[in-house]
């Protein structure tokens, strides 16, 4: 993948890996299975700490949506998983080529970027997302609003169907966004998920 653009404060560290195993075991047990299905595992586990001027939004494009499924996958719902001060303002499914992704933004994503094809970007809920062929996949890009100094999700949700069948991936990375102050070296440990 090509390096995300850098935002001010950012500072993205691995989280370890029983953070991933918590956030497995607290997921909701009726349902569908989580990350089972075309869509993939949710991604390797990680964390995001910002710092957001207040009224800035962030715009977190690193989620890949690969469809190795034999159709076409719907997009039903996109959340945010145990938010705290943290409000999702839009989710888009972006589609990309090669190894570029979305980025993550202060703000909201600007517009042309090499191998993204924003002009083609849906809203989450009711995308299609082809099975991928060749270098072309798309990535979800949510939209993440900050309600209070520390604002906090554990992942993020999404629910779909493929070929009749329900599926639910959530990804590994927990969000803290600090408006008007940096992220600590030891954020993982300052802000405990």
């Amino acid at each position: 993948m090509s390096a995300s653009p850098r935002i001010g404060g950012l500072v993205a560290s691995r989280i370890a890996a029983p953070l991933a195993a918590a956030l497995l075991a607290t997921a909701c047990s009726s349902g569908p299975a989580i990350d089972t299905g075309p869509l993939g595992n949710g991604g390797d586990p990680g964390g995001l700490c910002s710092f957001l001027a207040p009224g800035v939004v962030l715009s977190y494009g690193a989620t890949l949506l690969e469809n190795t499924g034999q159709s076409a996958v719907v997009v039903q719902k996109v959340d945010l998983v145990q938010p705290r001060h943290l409000q999702l303002v839009a989710s888009y499914v972006v589609p990309t080529r090669g190894n570029f992704e979305v980025g993550v933004w202060d703000g909201f994503p600007p517009g042309p970027q090499p191998g993204v094809e924003w002009s083609q970007r849906m809203r989450a809920a009711g995308a299609r997302i082809p099975p991928a062929h060749g270098t072309h996949r798309a990535d979800l890009l949510t939209v993440l609003k900050p309600t209070g100094p520390v604002a906090e999700a554990q992942a993020i949700d999404v629910f779909y169907r493929e070929g009749g069948q329900q599926y639910h991936m959530q990804t590994h990375v927990r969000f803290v966004l600090l408006v008007g102050r940096h992220c600590p070296a030891n954020w993982p440990l300052k802000y405990p998920g």
